[in-house]
């Protein structure tokens, strides 16, 4: 459990969190690229992408801290749950999924770093696996909030330096990145 925030009557709220552990000096480079993008991202919040609490090295292991989503994947999801079967199901679910939409858009937008400089960055690795899902109030299996995770792979596209007197010199269609993402077949009949 870690504990921050206050509630509206001024009690800390507590969140249950994950560690995220790479195990050996091998994966130090893996653990800091990652760190990296997390640190980045957090300064541009977005209610789809898994949060960032911070991080630690002990005993030659790497350890970020993240938010526990108590969902799963979006590739568990396909494989384990039945496919929505009325009308009110399929909306929740498209509804539902969409907002992972809002998540990549936050994820390849340009960001400003160290001495304005603007970076447009990819994820690289988008797929169902890394796509956790937050159960939603309702209960329904359908109902839910997806949350991009496992940053390894996030890279930078094109830098400049952004200037008052320059417009932003960052061609965002540079390159463009797709992902095969492949969903049963089951889940879908």
């Amino acid at each position: 459990m870690l504990i921050s925030d206050q509630d509206e009557d001024g009690e800390p709220v507590k969140k249950t969190f994950v560690f995220k552990v790479y195990h050996n000096k091998r994966y130090q480079e893996d653990y800091e690229y990652e760190l990296r993008a997390l640190r980045r991202l957090s300064t541009y919040a977005s209610d789809n992408i898994v949060k960032f609490y911070g991080s630690f090295r002990q005993l030659g292991s790497y350890c970020l801290i993240l938010e526990y989503v108590d969902g799963g994947s979006l590739g568990e999801f396909f494989d384990n749950s039945p496919a929505p079967s009325t009308p009110e199901d399929v909306a929740l679910f498209w509804k539902s999924l969409f907002q992972t939409f809002s998540g990549l858009h936050r994820i390849h937008q340009p960001m400003a770093y160290d001495d304005d400089e603007v970076t447009k960055v990819i994820h690289e690795d988008i797929e169902p696996g890394n796509i956790l899902l937050m159960r939603g109030s309702s209960g329904s299996f359908y109902d839910f909030t997806p949350k991009i995770t496992d940053f390894g792979l996030y890279s930078r596209v094109r830098t400049a330096k952004a200037r008052a007197d320059d417009s932003m010199a960052l061609d965002l269609d540079a390159i463009r990145s797709f992902s095969k993402i492949s969903i049963s077949r089951s889940f879908l009949s």
